[in-house]
């Protein structure tokens, strides 16, 4: 019942993925396996790993059946040592509902909240202990602990699914990626310590900024509202009009920021893992 994607079930394969209006040729490779009830395609399981998160298996699964003996029987052939993770969107109730009867448990809420903001006639930066990354990476020793909180702080909020063991030099590239608005983001620094930061990218207009990672030292409180704050004045200040954000239930620190700010709810995602198959 049970086979692996061959060339010369191209067509079918396409016609099922075509009802969700996604290109299928993408998904033509080893990594898929398919389910069939006679010469019918029933449904199609793709995986792939992540470059970080490899203690998890993230799979795109397509049915056209409710047949839960016939999708656990796909699910199980994956025969893989971790868990299976997928992402869904709140308004796919018919996926929720599919993924439940199968097994599959709801491990992490993400939401996508925005924050508006109102044009500043001028902004000035009146606390010393602040500074921008652009500065930060001109003091190696403070650019050292900044990295080491960041990583700190992402493995803290990503036990369901850590990422694996880096070097600090590989954080420092996971970090200072291309779209990091270097200038915009900020670091809380007090008595050569730092305490704080949070991260800025470019959003998806001009106009728009995207929250990146933030988070502060355990033992410090208040400092990361303050930072914001600041942050949330010079944006408005250069003309932005609006913060975009992707916060997960399991970040405390984004969280914080999301409890303290008028930020307007937005999507939501959940992720489910299924484990049945390490049992």
């Amino acid at each position: 019942m049970y086979q692996r994607f061959k060339q010369g079930h191209k067509q079918s394969v396409e016609k099922l993925y075509k009802k969700k209006n996604r290109d299928a040729r993408e998904w033509a490779s080893t990594n898929t396996m398919t389910a069939w009830q006679g010469d019918q395609l029933q449904a199609i399981i793709y995986w792939w790993r992540s470059l970080y998160h490899t203690k998890a298996l993230y799979i795109e699964l397509t049915s056209r059946t409710k047949d839960t003996a016939l999708l656990t029987g796909l699910l199980q052939s994956v025969q893989q040592e971790h868990p299976l993770q997928c992402l869904v969107s709140e308004e796919d109730t018919c996926a929720m509902a599919l993924l439940s009867q199968l097994g599959f448990q709801k491990v992490r809420t993400t939401h996508m909240p925005t924050l508006s903001l109102k044009k500043e006639s001028k902004y000035q930066l009146t606390d010393a202990n602040i500074y921008s990354l652009s500065q930060l990476v001109e003091k190696e020793d403070l650019c050292q602990q900044y990295l080491r909180l960041v990583k700190q702080n992402y493995e803290d909020s990503h036990q369901v699914n850590p990422i694996k063991e880096m070097s600090l030099a590989e954080w420092r590239a996971l970090t200072f990626t291309s779209d990091l608005r270097q200038e915009e983001s900020a670091v809380y620094v007090n008595d050569h310590q730092v305490q704080a930061y949070v991260n800025i990218h470019d959003g998806s207009t001009p106009r728009h900024v995207e929250l990146g990672w933030v988070g502060a030292m355990a033992s410090v409180e208040g400092v990361l509202i303050r930072l914001f704050e600041h942050q949330l004045r010079q944006l408005a200040y250069k003309g932005i009009a609006k913060v975009e954000a992707e916060i997960d239930c399991s970040d405390a620190w984004a969280n914080q920021l999301y409890e303290a700010f008028p930020f307007q709810a937005g999507q939501r995602f959940f992720t489910f893992q299924y484990r049945k198959h390490l049992s």
